[in-house]
């Protein structure tokens, strides 16, 4: 596939697919790649394209992200509003307060 020996550029294209990129293809040209990421992007949770470039000096690959796409998550934002609270009680003077309900321990042994 690729000489090790000469420094060369690969696109991969990886799908996302329960919550895991997967590599899908490898190709030497980035408008391949690019669109070959375009068609797979409304089959899949998310479609991302990575150059790859081999440095033969130091032995080791890099990967770096070109493009991504990923769908919008069903059930719209994770936020979510704050509840409203009632309005807390005032007491007009002369009132008496309302008193606390007895947590559940002391109901249960009759305190």
């Amino acid at each position: 596939m690729t000489d090790l020996g000469e420094r060369k550029r690969v696109y991969e294209v990886h799908v996302l697919r329960a919550g895991r990129w997967t590599v899908v293809d490898v190709l030497e040209t980035r408008e391949d790649a690019l669109a070959q990421g375009e068609r797979l992007r409304g089959s899949h949770e998310g479609v991302r394209v990575n150059i790859e470039r081999f440095d033969p000096d130091r032995g080791t690959f890099t990967a770096t992200t070109i493009w991504e796409w990923q769908a919008p998550r069903r059930g719209g934002p994770r936020y979510q509003p704050a509840p409203v609270r009632p309005e807390p009680f005032l007491p007009r003077s002369g009132q008496a307060r309302p008193t606390a309900p007895k947590p559940w321990w002391r109901r249960w042994l009759g305190l």
